[in-house]
């Protein structure tokens, strides 16, 4: 922490610096969707953080999802049971086909109908 903001976080300097770096600092300003995804096991950015913005998010009346991925770190989208990695994955295409008001589908590879005559090898 001193050497990444500047000293720590009850030293003027660098509470400043998180106090603006921090989205609990704009909660009131947020009226975008938002889907927080976290891993329980993330000790880079404890999960106490994103529960603290969903909750604000959330008193406020604002649109917010909230994920909890058990005993999975930082690197939720690289590492863990595939699974789960396809699971984070999916949630976030739903969130997005809710929230993007497109009219488009999403994009999927179409296979062709086999007709059982034409057999590749």
């Amino acid at each position: 922490m001193e050497h990444e903001f500047g000293g720590f976080p009850w030293e003027p300097q660098a509470r400043k610096l998180l106090d603006e770096q921090s989205p609990i600092t704009y909660v009131a300003q947020i009226h975008t969707p938002l889907l927080i995804i976290h891993g329980s096991q993330d000790f880079r950015t404890g999960f106490s953080q994103s529960e603290m913005l969903f909750r604000s998010l959330k008193q406020l009346n604002r649109p917010v999802e909230y994920i909890r991925y058990p005993a999975i770190g930082h690197e939720l989208t690289r590492s863990g049971p595939p699974l789960q990695r396809m699971d984070h994955m999916l949630r976030i295409i739903e969130f997005f086909e809710r929230y993007a008001h497109n009219d488009r589908p999403a994009p999927v590879e179409q296979k062709a109908e086999s007709t059982g005559s034409d057999r590749s090898r």
